[in-house]
């Protein structure tokens, strides 16, 4: 399994963006969270919001 690299708050606000998270969702999730963002550690402030790596895939098009 790969593991998932830090990414900055630029990197995770535009995918957040493709997704069609909302600017609010996007703000509340990078307040919390330090920049880098290792997914690993920081996923309950993208859960706090209703974003989870699964609604992410769904929003950008992708499949299981």
């Amino acid at each position: 399994m790969e593991k998932r690299r830090p990414g900055s708050h630029a990197e995770v606000k535009g995918m957040l963006q493709r997704a069609g998270c909302t600017e609010q969702q996007i703000d509340d999730v990078l307040r919390d969270v330090p920049d880098p963002i290792d997914p690993e550690r920081h996923c309950d402030a993208f859960v706090k919001q209703g974003v989870s790596l699964g609604s992410l895939v769904d929003r950008m098009g992708g499949s299981p």
